[in-house]
């Protein structure tokens, strides 16, 4: 069993919604470990995956992590 990720908002409420970080990285096809990365602000995508993210979450109804 993997030991829990706490992710600061508004990605853990992404992770929350997505049934865990691994759920939540499966949809945007990155490993959990990106995830991470991204909610520690120790690496950010480039801006064209950043858009097919933020279009993927607004499909599901969700905010982009980066306009908060």
């Amino acid at each position: 069993m993997s030991r829990p990720t706490t992710l600061p908002d508004p990605w853990a409420g992404l992770a929350r919604a997505f049934g865990g970080v691994s759920r939540l990285a499966r949809y945007l096809g990155v490993d959990r470990r990106t995830i991470s990365k991204w909610a520690m602000k120790e690496r950010e995508p480039d801006e064209l995956r950043k858009r097919d993210i933020k279009a993927r979450l607004r499909r599901r109804g969700h905010d982009s992590p980066w306009s908060c």
